[in-house]
């Protein structure tokens, strides 16, 4: 994946990480980024304190975090081109099919990596691509499948995960 990432940069792209993590939980995720040599961008995770009623954010589904984290990234880059990278194990293609839908001008593709056993069906993403088109979106299960897609050259594009 960060062979994917890093190629994508050189075509121009930025990254914001988005993910459903609690913030608690930054220096593993920033070690691993640095490790396997993903490059930099923002980090969006949710916010949860152990002493107050945040606790219980931490056991509500992804789009409880995702969506308002993703909203102002696109109120604040109004320009971008974005392709969304996310993966099965939570509600990234349902929520990434709904900005697709609500965003087909900014949202030029969608990737999924499949990694919930059972949960990865042709009726699942079917479901959750509902009226984006095919080639808009793709469900792979190994990362060397993102070594085919290039952005094109300079293009200001972002990435979620």
């Amino acid at each position: 994946m960060a062979d994917a990432y890093r190629g994508w940069a050189e075509s121009g792209a930025a990254f914001h990480n988005v993910s459903s993590s609690p913030w608690q939980l930054y220096p593993a995720l920033w070690y691993f980024l640095e490790a396997e040599v993903f490059l930099p961008g923002s980090v969006h995770l949710k916010t949860v304190h152990l002493r107050d009623r945040t606790i219980f954010d931490l056991f509500a589904g992804s789009e409880a975090h995702k969506i308002p984290a993703i909203e102002p990234l696109l109120d604040a880059y109004p320009r971008r081109r974005i392709v969304m990278v996310g993966d099965t194990g939570e509600s990234d293609p349902e929520i990434y099919g709904a900005f697709t839908r609500r965003f087909p001008d900014r949202i030029v593709h969608v990737l999924v990596r499949a990694v919930s056993p059972g949960g990865d069906t042709a009726e699942r993403y079917h479901a959750a691509f509902d009226g984006v088109p095919e080639h808009r979106w793709t469900a792979f299960d190994d990362p060397q499948a993102l070594a085919d897609i290039r952005l094109a050259p300079n293009a200001p594009s972002a990435t979620a995960r």
